[in-house]
């Protein structure tokens, strides 16, 4: 396995990459569906401008990419899970919530109950453990 830092921040970037990638198909779907009635996508479909039609391939594009990127991420964090069972769960929260879900790092403090300074060390010890860890 290579280094387990580039594994989590490649883990982190794929959440990422799922989220945008899911908030752009709603988007297109929503655009695809919103205020065209059946009749008005009759009307216009021959025109070659129908919302369901113009935005049915980024949707599909779009959730595939979501879909692809949450698969690799999910074997990803599957091969990092187990090694998190040692620790704390505060720390194990820590890991978690940064690179399984992406978390901005400003908000972890309050979603645990702990300070800035107390998340930078569970953090940087946890990280140093997994770095101890035969991959």
């Amino acid at each position: 396995m290579p280094n387990i830092r580039d594994t989590l921040t490649h883990l982190r970037q794929l959440r990422l990459s799922e989220a945008s990638n899911s908030e752009r198909a709603s988007d297109y779907l929503y655009r695809s569906t919103n205020g065209t009635s059946s009749k008005r996508a009759a009307d216009i479909g021959g025109t070659g401008h129908c919302p369901l039609t113009d935005f049915a391939g980024r949707y599909s594009q779009a959730r595939n990419a979501s879909i692809g990127a949450r698969r690799e991420a999910d074997a990803i964090w599957k091969r990092i899970e187990p090694h998190l069972m040692q620790m704390d769960l505060d720390t194990r929260s820590v890991i978690t919530l940064f690179y399984n879900m992406a978390t901005p790092w400003e908000d972890i403090p309050a979603a645990i109950k702990r300070s800035p300074k107390a998340c930078e060390r569970m953090h940087r010890e946890a990280l140093a453990a997994l770095e101890r860890e035969p991959w």
